[in-house]
C-alpha cells in the first residue's frame, strides 16, 4: 500500500464519521439521557427514542462492511468494526430495548461509543499529520524498478507486522528514520526534499532518498555492525552470570551492560568520524558538530533497530544484508 493511499483512506474514514456528525449525535443523546436521570420532566421516553433513531440512522450510513477492501482493512486495525454501520445499530436497538428505560446503563454504553469514535478521529488526525509533511507524489514502477531508481530506496523490515497494528507505532517509525535520513542527507550535502516515504506494506516502510545518503547510510551501519561481535560476547557472558546466581552477579551483569555501552559509543563514533572526514566536516566547527552528533545518534538508532530484529536494506550493499541477518541469527 502506497502511503498516499493509505493518507487518504485515513481522510475518508474521518471525514464519513464527522460529515454524519456521529460524535455530536452520540452527545445530544447523552445530554437527554443525563437529563431523565435528574428527573427533568420535559425529557420523556419518546423525546430519547427519537434522538436514538437520529443516531442509528447516521450509524447505518456509515458502514465499513460497504467500504472498499482497503478502506475495511485499515478501519479493522484501528477499531473494532461493531462500533459503526448495520453491525453497530442492531447492537443498540437490542441494548435500548433490553434497558426499557434505565438510562443510566444507556449513558454509560452511549458515552463508551462516543469516547471510541473521537480516540478513532484522533488517530486518524495523528497519522496524517504525521505523515503529510514527509509524502512527495510516488513514482509509479510500472511492475518494475529501474536500476537508478532502486539506489534511491530504503526498506526497514519487521518480522511482524508491529506498526500498522498501532497508529502511534507507524508514526513513531516514520518520525525515527525520517531524522536519520536527514541526518545522512545533511552528511552528503544532499537535498533533504528529496526524503519521502516510498511505500508502505504489512511489515515493512520503504523511503525514497538520494543516493550518496543511502551509499554513506548503508557504509556507516555496515561498520557499526562488524564491531557487534565484541558486544554479542559480552551479552553472552551476561547471561551465563545470570544462570550461575552469584552473590553480586546483578553487580557485574550492570558493569558489563555499561561496557556494552561504551563499546557502542566507541564504535559510533569512529564511524562518524570517518564519514565526517570522508564529506569534509570540521568537527571543531559548529556546523561540522552538529552533523557529527546527528550521524553518530542515526547510527545508534539503527543499531538498536536491528538488535530487536530489523532488517535494513538498500541497493547499495549486499553485505549489509548478510551482516545484518547474521547478526539477528547470533541474537536470538
Amino acid at each position: 500500500m502506497n502511503i498516499s493511499q493509505l493518507i487518504r483512506i485515513a481522510t475518508y474514514i474521518s471525514g464519513s464519521i464527522a460529515d454524519n456528525g456521529i460524535s455530536e449525535q452520540y452527545q445530544r443523546l447523552l445530554d437527554l439521557c443525563d437529563q431523565a436521570l435528574i428527573g427533568d420532566t420535559a425529557v420523556g421516553n419518546d423525546l430519547v427514542e427519537h434522538e436514538f433513531n437520529q443516531l442509528i440512522g447516521k450509524l447505518e450510513l456509515v458502514d465499513p462492511i460497504s467500504w472498499e477492501k482497503s478502506h475495511l482493512k485499515i478501519f479493522e486495525k484501528l477499531e473494532d468494526p461493531s462500533l459503526l454501520g448495520a453491525t453497530a445499530s442492531e447492537r443498540l436497538r437490542l441494548l435500548f430495548e433490553q434497558c426499557n428505560g434505565d438510562y443510566s446503563r444507556l449513558v454509560q454504553v452511549f458515552e463508551n461509543d462516543r469516547k471510541r469514535i473521537v480516540a478513532l478521529q484522533d488517530q486518524l488526525k495523528q497519522l496524517k499529520c504525521s505523515l503529510e509533511p514527509l509524502v512527495k507524489p510516488s513514482v509509479d514502477d510500472g511492475g518494475s524498478l529501474e536500476i537508478e531508481e532502486r539506489n534511491h530506496l530504503l526498506q526497514i523490515h519487521f518480522e511482524e507486522a508491529v506498526f500498522i497494528k498501532d497508529i502511534n507505532q507507524l508514526e513513531k517509525f516514520c518520525r525515527i528514520w525520517s531524522s536519520i535520513l536527514t541526518g545522512f542527507t545533511t552528511l552528503t550535502h544532499e537535498d533533504t526534499k528529496e526524503i519521502r516515504i516510498y511505500d508502505i506494506e504489512s511489515s515493512s516502510i520503504t523511503f525514497y532518498a538520494g543516493i550518496r545518503t543511502l551509499n554513506a547510510l548503508s557504509r556507516g551501519i555496515y561498520q557499526i555492525l562488524c564491531d557487534y561481535e565484541h558486544i554479542l560476547k559480552i551479552k553472552h557472558l551476561q547471561a551465563e552470570i545470570a544462570k550461575l546466581e552469584l552473590k553480586n552477579g546483578e553487580e557485574i551483569i550492570d558493569l558489563l551492560e555499561e561496557e556494552i555501552a561504551h563499546v557502542v559509543d566507541t564504535a559510533a563514533s569512529v564511524v562518524t568520524a570517518k564519514l565526517t572526514d570522508k564529506y569534509e566536516w570540521n568537527e571543531a566547527e559548529e556546523e561540522g558538530a552538529a552533523v557529527y552528533g546527528m550521524v553518530q545518534t542515526a547510527l545508534k538508532q539503527m543499531l538498536s533497530f536491528v538488535e530487536r530484529g530489523g532488517r535494513i536494506y538498500t541497493h547499495h550493499s549486499n553485505d549489509l544484508r548478510a551482516l545484518n541477518e547474521r547478526i539477528i541469527s547470533l541474537l536470538s
